[in-house]
């Protein structure tokens, strides 16, 4: 992971905390808050290394717990679980397709608090099990599911912002990384 890359993933996730915090339009119409930091993992698990994981897992899950009602570190063990296990498995998940990363997005959004109602549960804290929970946990599914390919697309395109090809119009290309 270059400089570039890691500023990128640590204000992306600031941005995404941000996001998810300041803006309450969904929470009103819908709900439930949609996250962007399950969004943000799933690419983070697939393309960088296990430091990538730490970031987002880390660093977002401290901005998410210190504007929640939850204690400090639930979110960072439920998002590190599962970028663990999506970068444990990259190699075969169809990262690449679409329907992959709207596959991926889905689980992390449904799993992730899930899990964060696990972690709540074994530390005794009162965790809000109930009929009308289901629904809910789909519609933040179905959210990280349509924010995931345009994380993909984001990230995508700032990396061809920092690297360049050298060449006669597509002949004997060679690309440079700015590390």
């Amino acid at each position: 992971m270059n400089r570039e890359q890691l500023i990128a993933l640590v204000v992306a996730t600031y941005i995404a905390v941000f996001i998810e915090t300041a803006f309450d339009g969904f929470r009103n119409h819908l709900g439930v808050t949609l996250s962007l930091l399950p969004a943000l993992l799933v690419y983070a698990a697939i393309r960088f290394s296990e430091s990538g994981i730490v970031i987002v897992s880390v660093a977002g899950g401290l901005w998410h717990d210190s504007f929640s009602a939850n204690p400090l570190g639930v979110s960072v063990a439920a998002l590190f679980a599962v970028g663990y296990l999506l970068h444990m498995k990259r190699e075969i998940v169809m990262h690449r397709l679409v329907y992959g990363q709207i596959a991926l997005g889905f689980a992390a959004g449904f799993i992730i608090p899930i899990l964060k109602l696990l972690f709540l549960g074994l530390l005794d804290q009162h965790a809000p099990w109930q009929w009308g929970l289901l629904p809910k946990l789909f519609m933040m599914g179905i959210g990280c599911a349509v924010f995931t390919p345009l994380v993909f697309r984001l990230f995508e395109r700032l990396h061809r912002t920092f690297t360049f090809s050298l060449g006669d119009h597509g002949k004997n290309e060679h690309r440079i990384s700015l590390q």
